[in-house]
């Protein structure tokens, strides 16, 4: 299937999302995501996981397949580096490019303003443990995992868009910002999945000065949406919940899937070098 796409001349920096964008939302398969993307990385390129996850979560996903990547965790929490670039290492050192405030150094603020919005808001880790299995689809080990968040807390919104309108406004007075996502709304400091990948950009162009770098970006969802306005090449993954998602602010050259994950993932990239190598 790689042995399809065109060989580029310059390197192009691949950008990527989980759920619902590089493995199927309701039952994670990667389908053939991963041997594409080892094919992809011999050939020059380099692929990041940008995620709204948790380090620990997709740490453990490198660990059970015997890979390794750039990150970037809950949603632009968190920037790190394999040590030396070296991928499919093995290894599990990594460097710390950036990380945001921990949300536990935030915590009584946000839970001050949010005593004003009780019965509309319900925090992840507030809701029973059967609810967070049925809630994220996930097992009680990948939820242990899920639940490790540094930078960032999930919650359920029980209202109208107003009143969500009216908390956003207060806690942005305190620098946290909400963000939706495919499953739940995300409360974070001053950051997002685009901030953080341009500065994981900037430290690839000090790392290897005489590069230029193509940037690639697939998401499924809004909050991959300041992630595709960075990207030269934004690409939508079809989904169920984003048939209505707004487009218009990304650029022309946007690509859509037909396919829905995992198949999506690589039918956008296809598309994408193809367009890229005849440029």
């Amino acid at each position: 299937m790689v042995n399809n796409l065109p060989i580029l001349k310059k390197s192009t920096l691949i950008f990527t999302d989980l759920d619902g964008t590089f493995l199927n939302n309701d039952n994670f398969s990667f389908g053939t995501n991963l041997e594409i993307t080892n094919e992809i990385t011999k050939l020059g390129h380099f692929v990041i996981f940008n995620s709204s996850k948790t380090f620990a979560e997709i740490d453990n996903m490198f660990k059970d397949n015997n890979i390794q990547f750039p990150v970037i965790c809950e949603t632009g929490g968190g920037v790190y580096l394999p040590e030396d670039l070296v991928l499919n290492s093995g290894t599990s050192e990594y460097t710390t490019v950036f990380e945001a405030p921990k949300i536990s150094q935030l915590y009584d603020d946000i839970a001050e303003i949010c005593k004003g919005f009780e019965g509309e808001i319900q925090f992840f880790d507030k809701l029973s443990h059967n609810e967070r299995i049925k809630l994220s689809n996930l097992e009680s080990a990948g939820l242990i995992l899920a639940s490790k968040r540094e930078f960032s807390m999930l919650f359920l919104w029980r209202s109208t868009e107003e009143r969500l309108k009216i908390l956003s406004n207060l806690l942005e007075r305190i620098n946290i910002r909400i963000i939706r996502g495919a499953r739940f709304f995300h409360l974070c400091s001053d950051f997002d999945k685009g901030t953080s990948m341009i500065k994981l950009i900037n430290e690839f162009k000090k790392i290897f000065p005489n590069k230029n770098f193509i940037t690639i970006a697939l998401g499924d969802s809004s909050n991959d949406m300041a992630m595709l306005k960075v990207a030269d090449y934004p690409c939508i993954v079809k989904s169920p919940g984003n048939k209505n998602l707004y487009f218009s602010e990304l650029s022309n050259d946007i690509t859509i899937s037909q396919l829905e994950a995992p198949k999506g993932w690589y039918e956008c990239l296809d598309i994408v070098f193809k367009k890229i190598g005849g440029n």
